[in-house]
């Protein structure tokens, strides 16, 4: 009797990095942008969500909505490439969505109302492969910000 076994290499599971919708919260304090990123769960705010300032991180090609609040003042943010031109004022939600391009690093221009600049409000939006977005987010902090009393 003869037995014959053959053996198939499958290839990894990559759909567990894929992220095809992202929402993210933006708050604006004392003269800067704070983001809120979703953590495995995918749900916002929940207890393992990720922290991050001055970039916004995004996977290339998802659905991403912005959800923008602030403590503070009035703000405004403006991500020319993808068309996103929005404010933050206390006591109000805005919301708005976009498509992520290709790859790359892009403008993110917030301004307070005040009429001085404050360059700690000017990043980038960063658009990342599924698993470089991955890799950013476990980077990320697990614990709110805090931001610098001016």
């Amino acid at each position: 009797m003869e037995f014959a076994f053959f053996v198939q290499r499958l290839p990894a599971d990559r759909s567990a990095d894929v992220v095809e919708e992202l929402d993210v919260e933006i708050f604006a304090r004392d003269f800067c942008l704070q983001f809120r990123y979703p953590g495995k769960d995918q749900v916002l705010p929940s207890a393992d969500d990720r922290y991050g300032s001055t970039n916004l991180y995004v996977p290339a090609n998802a659905v991403v909505r912005l959800i923008l609040k602030s403590h503070d003042y009035v703000y405004t943010v403006e991500i020319p490439k993808v068309g996103v031109y929005e404010i933050a004022a206390p006591d109000l939600t805005f919301k708005v969505q976009f498509t992520a391009p290709e790859g790359g690093t892009y403008a993110l221009l917030g301004s307070q109302m005040c009429g001085y600049d404050h360059p700690q409000l000017l990043g980038e939006l960063i658009v990342q492969s599924p698993a470089e977005f991955s890799r950013t987010m476990k980077r990320l902090s697990s614990i709110p910000l805090q931001t610098a009393q001016q």
